[in-house]
């Protein structure tokens, strides 16, 4: 009986050691892991908020008004004034 307890011992002694290094091994590598995906997810971040700045600063209405001036030449509707549109395909309807 003893005889098997010492195997047993020898055995498992060094098993439970292999099974801890690889257990140590798997942590490391899955924290690299970790490491590297909040790094990407920090650089989104960052990639997201220079977006978002620039959709705030092309669609501010100043901005929209000084191209819709110096670039196509529209000029603002006067109160009370009125837009004709005449469609050729539809009969040359009128549409306000």
């Amino acid at each position: 009986m003893r005889k098997y307890l010492m195997f047993f011992m020898a055995f498992t002694v060094p098993l439970f050691i292999f099974l801890n290094i690889w257990q140590v091994f798997c942590y490391e590598s899955l924290e690299d892991s970790v490491v590297s995906l909040e790094k990407e997810q920090d650089r989104w971040i960052e990639k997201n908020k220079r977006i978002v700045t620039s959709l705030s600063i092309l669609s501010s209405p100043e901005r929209i008004e000084r191209l819709a001036v110096d670039k196509l030449g529209l000029r603002k509707k006067e109160p009370g004034s009125r837009i004709y549109i005449y469609s050729s395909e539809n009969d040359g309807r009128l549409y306000e």
